[in-house]
C-alpha cells in the first residue's frame, strides 16, 4: 500500500492533508523539512575608498611659538553623513559655538589666539617672519611679540623701507595694542560667519588626513545629532590675516605728509599664522 494509506475493516482512506513547513508553503504528506549546507564558501570583498587630503598650506607665514589649548577647538565644528548613497559630509556648527565661553565656542578659540599671537608682552621670538614677505629680506629683524609688533614693522617697511624705521611714527604703542586688542573679536564673528560649504570644507579636511577623526563609536548618520569634530594636540591651525586699511596724518596736523602717505594707504599684506594645539 502506498505510503500515507491505511487501511480500517477493508475501508480505504484518503491520504493525510498537507502540513505547512516551515516558509510557510505545503509540504508533501510524509516529508519533512531539513537544513544543509552547500558547502561552499563565497569571497565577497569590495574596495573601501577612503577620501583623503594633503592639509592646508601655510602661504607668506609666520610661526607662533605660544600653542593654543587642542581642547577648545574639539567641538567648535561637527559633522553628518549626507546624500542617497551616504557618500558626504555636511560640516555644521558645534552645539556651543555661540557660546561666551568654554571649550568648543567662537569666543574661546578667538581668546586663545589672540592671547597666543596678540600679546606684546611676549617673548620677541613668539612670531617668527623669517619665511614671510617683506621680512625674509631683513636680516635680523623677523622676529616679533606679537601681531601688532608684526603691523607696526610693515607700516615702517611700507613707508621707510625699513621693519625698524619707526622713528617717524607717532604712535608706536597705539598701533600695536590697537591691532592687539582687535584680534579676539574679529576672529570670533568671522568664523561665526562661516558659510555651510567653508564648515563643510574644513571638516573634509580634518577627516581627509585622519580618518579616525570620522567615527569614535558613535552614529554620525543623523542629522539631528552631528558627531563633534575633534582637534588633538600637535594639530596645526592657521589663521590668515590681511594689513589694509592703514592710513597716515601728521599728528600736529601739519600738511607735510607726503602724497598717498608714504605708499602706506592703499597697501596691504596678507600673512597667515601658523600655530600648533596642545
Amino acid at each position: 500500500m502506498p505510503d500515507g494509506y491505511s487501511s480500517i475493516s477493508g475501508e480505504v482512506l484518503l491520504p493525510p492533508a498537507a502540513v505547512p513547513n516551515v516558509a510557510g508553503t505545503p509540504q508533501p504528506a510524509g516529508q519533512r523539512n531539513v537544513t544543509i549546507s552547500l558547502r561552499v564558501v563565497l569571497d565577497l570583498s569590495a574596495n573601501v575608498t577612503l577620501f583623503a587630503y594633503p592639509g592646508d598650506v601655510a602661504v607668506n607665514p609666520i610661526y607662533c611659538a605660544t600653542t593654543m589649548p587642542a581642547a577648545d577647538l574639539s567641538g567648535l565644528f561637527a559633522f553628518y553623513e549626507t546624500g542617497p548613497s551616504g557618500e558626504g559630509i555636511s560640516g555644521e556648527f558645534g552645539v556651543d559655538v555661540a557660546a561666551a565661553s568654554g571649550p568648543g565656542s567662537a569666543a574661546q578659540v578667538a581668546a586663545d589666539f589672540a592671547a597666543a599671537a596678540g600679546n606684546a608682552s611676549a617673548a620677541e621670538t613668539n612670531l617668527d617672519a623669517s619665511a614671510a614677505v617683506p621680512f625674509s629680506s631683513y636680516a635680523g629683524y623677523t622676529d616679533y611679540s606679537s601681531l601688532g609688533n608684526v603691523a607696526l614693522a610693515w607700516a615702517a617697511h611700507t613707508m621707510f623701507s625699513h621693519p625698524d624705521a619707526t622713528s617717524p611714527i607717532d604712535n608706536d604703542s597705539i598701533i600695536i595694542a590697537t591691532i592687539n586688542g582687535s584680534l579676539a573679536g574679529k576672529l570670533a564673528v568671522a568664523l561665526l560667519a562661516l558659510s555651510g560649504d567653508d564648515r563643510t570644507a574644513l571638516v573634509n579636511s580634518v577627516i581627509g588626513q585622519d580618518h579616525s577623526r570620522g567615527g569614535s563609536g558613535v552614529d554620525n548618520n543623523d542629522p539631528a545629532h552631528p558627531q563633534p569634530l575633534m582637534m588633538i594636540p600637535g594639530d596645526v591651525v592657521i589663521v590668515r590675516i590681511q594689513l589694509n586699511d592703514f592710513t597716515a596724518a601728521n599728528a600736529n596736523g601739519s600738511p607735510n605728509v607726503a602724497p598717498n602717505s608714504y605708499g602706506l594707504e592703499g597697501a596691504a599684506q596678507q600673512f597667515d599664522v601658523v600655530l600648533t594645539l596642545a
